[in-house]
């Protein structure tokens, strides 16, 4: 009532919104159907992975007409470029990096936000005013370490027994693409 009655919106950002309890959801939903009823400016802005739009759904039938849902995959070369180049130029700090290191980020990433700003906050940490290929393999090294300590790591115990047995199942594969059929084979 008092955004309304003050013109002033209201914008209620979740990260990592597929790990809400379905009555979280539920009620999230719900008071954001009440909301739009009575036209208060109150939004919600939530990232998730792609079973965010089924979890909606399953607690909240009309869920499909509350929410608008945009997928969000990897950057293109240009946008990965730019993430990778733009922070640099943007800085007082007046690095310079290779293009060599930046087609290598872009490779080694394949364009995932998350892990071109975990090479690039490395690379930046590593060097004073160029970046270049000569660091590469060790800031490679503390890449994979961080990834496999941090993010990798905390997904992984957020999986139950079975999708943990999975996992695994899926290292053993000899070639890609693993299937099924060499999950089930492996398990």
């Amino acid at each position: 009532k008092a955004a309304k009655a003050s013109e002033t919106p209201i914008a209620v950002f979740i990260d990592e919104i597929q790990y809400l309890k379905k009555e979280q959801i539920s009620a999230l939903a719900a008071a954001l159907h009440r909301v739009n009823q009575l036209n208060y400016p109150i939004t919600v802005i939530g990232a998730g992975l792609p079973q965010t739009r089924r979890l909606f759904g399953d607690a909240k039938s009309y869920s499909e007409r509350l929410f608008e849902y945009r997928e969000i995959g990897n950057l293109d070369e240009r946008a990965a470029r730019d993430a990778i180049v733009k922070p640099l130029t943007e800085t007082t700090a007046n690095t310079q990096i290779d293009d060599a290191v930046v087609n290598e980020i872009i490779n080694m990433t394949e364009g995932y936000p998350y892990f071109i700003q975990e090479i690039c906050n490395i690379l930046f940490d590593m060097s004073e005013d160029l970046i270049s290929m000569n660091i590469m393999d060790e800031a490679k090294l503390l890449y994979f370490k961080r990834l496999d300590e941090g993010f990798y790591r905390v997904r992984y115990e957020r999986c139950s027994r079975r999708e943990q047995d999975f996992i695994s199942a899926m290292i053993k594969c000899d070639k890609l693409p693993c299937t099924i059929s060499n999950i089930a084979e492996n398990m």
